[in-house]
């Protein structure tokens, strides 16, 4: 008979199975087989729910298990096969339904499983690679049996910057090579009558002969034409901004009467002395008292809104302060925490919440719930895998001291109470 404990749990799996919280329900369940694991049932049970949460290969095991427990056990077959027809293992799936048969012939949930396992291993053998289709090829023809003839056509370089024969000229003086000869046609100029024998007109100066006079001509059209290139001069001599004048200072200055009178008699006028600095009260700085750590704990007054906002106020809590981030933590409800975290739960921030649950195990219904809710959250699993050995082991060890009441750690063997 099994305990009072194995029986409390599989009422409590029972009611959370009605419920859909599969989850849960393979808690409750795994509770209760370790508190009887000579029980069938309770791995039964489990195997149901691991169905429900498309953990095949967790139900084919749990249906081995009850299997060696009770080789007659005709739900033990039947999940058995559902579950390793979900992992394609339609030959095996058939063979516990056959065995299932001959202990209840009369069976129609075995016979129409066995019917749907026997329809996917039919359309399976169905599926057969089709042989590939042979396109005839088309006899060759005189044009495509004979390569087309080739020929060679020369290639003469054209260099755009080599000037024209007609317009290249041969320096005759060594001063010519800087000169600069035109590589095109200049069109001839019509003729003027005010031009003079020398070809320059009256009144207009005659063109450069070279770089230094061009530039010295533009530089000059330049400055007669413009009247600056801004407000800011290389000489120092701005447009817009004046030298201000800064005034002496008022203790320097001599009054007027004092000019006259030390003019008269021709004395020298008095020079004043600096001021004396005056002492400056000394300023003493508060030294800060120390505080202990509950009196900077910043009172949790509202939950976040967001997790944006709930991972900021985590963050800011010191690691070691255990307390401030389980009160802060008690701010979510934990049925709230799958739709709070979503897709966004982090390695990080499971690592640095086991310490904070580990710390709480005093209160372990709130622990109990906060567990299985996190198991609830999409990519629980796979952020599972990316913690240490020694963070998985305190988490187990977190998990049977809410459970069990066993402060073990991972692979204990006792009961708890």
């Amino acid at each position: 008979m099994s305990s009072s404990a194995a029986v409390v749990a599989k009422e409590k799996g029972n009611a959370a199975f009605k419920a859909a919280d599969y989850v849960a329900a393979v808690g409750h369940y795994t509770a209760a087989a370790l508190a009887d694991p000579s029980d069938p049932t309770f791995f039964l049970n489990r195997a149901a729910a691991y169905l429900k949460l498309l953990k095949n290969e967790d139900a084919e095991r749990d249906c081995t298990t009850v299997l060696s427990l009770s080789n007659k056990n005709v739900k033990a077959f039947f999940r058995r096969a559902q579950a390793r027809a979900a992992l394609n293992k339609l030959g095996e799936a058939h063979n516990d339904l056959q065995r299932a048969l001959r202990i209840e012939p009369n069976n129609e949930a075995v016979k129409a499983e066995l019917a749907r396992v026997d329809g996917l291993i039919v359309e399976g053998k169905g599926k057969t690679r089709s042989a590939p289709i042979e396109i005839p090829t088309p006899p060759p023809t005189s044009t495509t049996a004979e390569h087309p003839k080739r020929r060679r056509v020369p290639i003469t370089i054209v260099d755009d910057d080599t000037p024209s024969p007609s317009t290249k000229t041969e320096p005759t003086n060594k001063n010519d090579l800087l000169n600069v000869i035109s590589s095109r046609v200049l069109p001839a100029a019509p003729p003027d009558s005010k031009s003079t024998s020398s070809g320059v007109a009256a009144g207009e100066k005659p063109k450069p002969t070279s770089f230094k006079e061009a530039k010295q001509v533009r530089d000059e059209k330049q400055s007669a034409g413009r009247v600056g290139g801004g407000i800011f001069r290389v000489s120092g001599n701005d447009t817009v901004f004046k030298t201000r004048q800064v005034p002496a200072p008022a203790d320097t200055v001599e009054p007027p009467q004092a000019k006259k009178l030390n003019a008269a008699s021709g004395e020298q006028p008095p020079t004043l002395a600096p001021p004396t600095p005056q002492p400056q009260p000394a300023v003493t700085t508060p030294v800060p008292t120390a505080t202990s750590a509950a009196e900077l704990r910043a009172p949790v007054t509202a939950p976040p809104r967001t997790l944006f906002e709930f991972t900021r106020a985590w963050d800011r809590i010191p690691a070691s302060d255990t307390g401030a981030r389980w009160d802060l933590l008690n701010t979510i409800p934990p049925r709230s925490l799958p739709a709070y975290f979503g897709a966004s739960l982090e390695p990080a921030f499971l690592s640095s919440l086991i310490p904070v649950l580990a710390a709480a195990v005093a209160s372990p219904d709130a622990v109990r719930e906060y567990m299985y809710a996190l198991t609830r959250v999409p990519r629980f699993k796979t952020v599972v895998q990316f913690l240490s050995r020694v963070e998985q082991d305190a988490a187990h060890a977190v998990w049977d001291a809410v459970v069990w009441g066993c402060r073990g750690g991972r692979g204990c063997t006792c009961v708890g109470v």
